[in-house]
């Protein structure tokens, strides 16, 4: 009898609590410890971590982009600019200019941007879609170099330096020496090993390699320009300036890079993009004394432009194009990555970082048909 009265009352206790536990798993149920209220007398919390907000679907976009501007693509203001007005992520890999327009693989890809529109010319020859095109920076093309480097070049008459400026004022005769394999003792800097030199990245992977090649031959064809017909008759010289560096980068933030590691013993003379010098002294303030003492920046008379086209494969490609004409980007790109904009092109002494940057170059040879590339 006692089993059986047990037995009822263990019974009694599972139901009891089954029934507890359905009324606390509710979902309109009150806390146990909490005062009931009817909906008419509930309030709504005010502490914002309980309330809702709603998020904004984020476009997930993937490009390729010159070695020159991604750490412009990487900065942190930039992308929180992109992603809380326009929803967009995007995911960019560093390619060679060249490369990217005529041998990487599209596929996944929403944009491409090199830097020229020479690059651009070469893709829509090729025939492959795009929906949109717009040129949103340039860059002059410049030869990095150091102090001593450029004492001995003064000397020589083939660097000028005004109002703070340094140019290249006789790029032929610069470019003599490094087709005829001037000895660096020959021009007064003896610690130097070999003969002159100006590094630049593979012509056949990089936008700034391709551009320097291409300002050289116009300088040694004696032209304004540099046509197939004038190509063939520098085509020697070239050939030689080429196979004088041996191995070649195919980024020209690669080579950048190692001009400023390796320093003035492996890289005396660099070509490559106004902006690179600009981004580092920005970044590395600590370097400003150093940067304005040992680093040159050399200006050649003439110079190009070269422009930095981004073309939209895709539909969500051409909203980046949009998005990066914003204000506030445009203004991150000059003040901390050295890309010139309209803003940068109507108030050029507003240089940040470091100084010796030039208002609009005057002396700009005319932009190499695609053919020559």
């Amino acid at each position: 009898m006692l089993n059986k009265i047990l037995g009822a009352f263990l019974v009694l206790l599972t139901v009891l609590g089954i029934w507890l536990y359905t009324q606390e798993s509710r979902p309109d149920a009150a806390p146990s410890n909490a005062p009931s209220s009817s909906p008419a007398q509930s309030v709504p919390s005010s502490n914002p971590a309980s309330t809702p907000v709603p998020t904004r679907a984020i476009n997930r976009i993937r490009g390729y982009v010159g070695g020159e501007k991604m750490g412009f693509v990487q900065n942190p203001r930039v992308q929180k600019i992109l992603a809380d007005t326009y929803g967009i992520e995007f995911q960019a890999d560093r390619r060679g200019s060249v490369e990217m327009v005529t041998t990487e693989p599209l596929e996944g890809i929403d944009v491409l941007w090199p830097g020229s529109q020479s690059q651009s010319e070469l893709y829509a020859r090729s025939g492959r879609a795009r929906l949109d095109e717009e040129v949103l920076f340039v860059s002059p093309i410049v030869i990095y170099s150091w102090d001593l480097v450029q004492t001995a070049l003064t000397a020589k008459g083939i660097v000028s330096e005004e109002s703070g400026i340094y140019y290249v004022v006789n790029m032929s005769s610069l470019l003599s020496a490094v087709t005829n394999r001037t000895k660096w003792g020959d021009l007064g800097v003896p610690q130097l090993f070999g003969s002159i030199k100006v590094a630049f990245t593979d012509p056949r992977r990089s936008n700034s390699g391709a551009q320097y090649l291409a300002l050289s031959g116009t300088v040694l064809s004696g032209n304004d320009s540099l046509g197939l017909t004038e190509l063939s008759t520098v085509t020697p010289q070239l050939r030689r300036m080429v196979e004088h560096l041996g191995l070649l980068q195919s980024s020209s933030g690669e080579l950048f890079n190692q001009y400023l590691k390796q320093g003035v013993g492996a890289f005396p003379l660099v070509a490559g993009y106004e902006n690179q010098i600009i981004e580092f002294a920005v970044a590395n303030p600590a370097f400003a004394a150093q940067i304005q003492q040992k680093l040159r920046l050399l200006y050649p008379r003439p110079t190009v432009w070269s422009n930095h086209p981004m073309i939209a494969l895709t539909p969500v490609g051409r909203r980046l194009i949009t998005a990066l004409k914003d204000p506030a980007i445009q203004a991150i790109a000059w003040s901390e990555h050295g890309l010139r904009t309209e803003k940068a092109a109507i108030d050029p002494s507003a240089t940040p970082g470091i100084s010796g940057i030039p208002p609009p170059l005057p002396a700009i040879a005319p932009k190499t048909p695609p053919a020559v590339f």
